[in-house]
């Protein structure tokens, strides 16, 4: 299965609390057992870019619905021991994820509420425009709300945030998303 996870944070290259540790931990253990694991982050200034190998800017043309119109987006890809990593950094006049912090200032919510548009105008992208290994998403599997806090998997699935697969007999949920 193709998973996504979609993250204000991951270990070690943007941790400050246990969520970069659960999206990092999640998303190794779900690639030993042979699913094909992708994580979408904001691209902060104050990231530890000495975690992120190979860090190079893809030749993705994002361009995300914003206010009165769109704010265009540049893509980076990195490996974080192992693990793929996009980042995302927005071009924006807010400098959204360029202020020396992850968390702490008074339009949070909209900096988060820009992230989680993001990924859906990303993976909708044909997949030989991000990487050979990966696939195309439709967008009626993005989550517009991840930064709901409910851990109840009928929640999300209520909401509409989440798509249950519909050809798995079990109902696994095709997309993990988070934000912190």
């Amino acid at each position: 299965m193709f998973i996504a996870m979609i993250a204000s944070e991951c270990a070690p290259v943007a941790k400050v609390g246990g969520l970069a540790d659960v999206v990092y931990g999640l998303s190794r253990e779900l690639a030993i057992r042979g699913h094909t694991v992708e994580i979408v982050l904001p691209k902060y200034d104050c990231m530890r870019h000495d975690q992120v190998s190979d860090l190079q800017r893809t030749p993705i043309d994002l361009w995300v619905p914003w206010a009165d119109g769109e704010v265009h987006c540049t893509v980076w890809l990195g490996l974080v021991h192992g693990c793929t990593c996009f980042f995302t950094e927005p071009h924006d006049n807010d400098g959204f994820f360029n202020r020396g912090a992850f968390y702490g200032f008074p339009d949070d919510y909209q900096r988060f509420a820009f992230f989680s548009k993001a990924p859906s105008n990303f993976f909708t992208k044909p997949a030989s425009d991000r990487t050979s290994s990966t696939r195309t998403i439709g967008r009626r599997l993005w989550c517009r709300c991840c930064c709901m806090r409910s851990t109840s998997r009928s929640a999300w699935i209520d909401s509409g945030c989440v798509t249950p697969s519909t050809t798995s007999p079990t109902r696994e949920l095709s997309v993990a998303t988070s934000c912190g």
